[in-house]
């Protein structure tokens, strides 16, 4: 175990580096460089955001994922980002993030747009990853063959078409409220305000 810790934490095996405790800036190997992907972002509503990833090249030549050891900095109001490095806008400008390791510096820029424009959600681009991501058009639930307790999805959302009018047609239309959206079944299930056998899968206010 010894001989296979020490093959580990050489970077042989970069992959599992911060299983060796490398999860601080002063136990890291040297880098040569610092390099952040994407190299630059665009926020042009209100939902948009990006996930940017920090990438520590070592003087070994290995390659490890830097983003949560690097300090991080932004300059400007106009976006926000979290410990993870995820980003998202707070208003239309521009701000600069900075990413800091072992003196190495890296900078990407971002503009942030259309944050006064009236969002309009399309079914395929914005709903369906959310319906994704909560598992309700999963094989274990509502994606299953035959649905689950009497509501059916199309198996990780092939058929978006199917998939709106089993929301909004099926049974006389009663998880869909157009008059007042949030008292829809659709939105009361997901976030337990009514008994789901699913449980709660989102929180009430969250970006979902």
């Amino acid at each position: 175990m010894t001989a296979l810790n020490n093959l580990i934490c050489t970077g042989t095996i970069i992959s599992f580096i911060l299983t060796c405790g490398l999860n601080a800036e002063e136990n890291l190997p040297e880098i040569e460089s610092l390099s952040l992907n994407p190299s630059e972002i665009q926020l042009g509503s209100p939902f948009a955001n990006a996930q940017i990833i920090a990438t520590a090249k070592l003087m070994s030549g290995n390659s490890i994922d830097a983003t949560r050891l690097a300090k991080v900095t932004i300059e400007g109001d106009s976006a926000k980002i979290s410990e993870s490095a995820f980003v998202e806008p707070v208003k239309n400008g521009n701000s600069i993030i900075n990413f800091e390791l072992q003196g190495k510096t890296v900078s990407l820029s971002v503009k942030v747009e259309g944050q006064a424009n009236e969002f309009k959600p399309d079914y395929v681009r914005d709903i369906m990853p959310v319906i994704s991501r909560m598992g309700c058009n999963g094989g274990t639930c509502h994606g299953s063959r035959t649905g689950k307790n009497g509501f059916k999805l199309s198996l990780r959302g092939y058929d978006p078409i199917y998939d709106i009018r089993a929301f909004t047609d099926d049974l006389s239309g009663r998880r869909v409220n157009v008059a007042a959206p949030d008292s829809s079944l659709l939105l009361l299930k997901a976030t337990g305000a009514v008994p789901h056998e699913g449980g709660q899968v989102i929180k009430i206010n969250s970006d979902y």
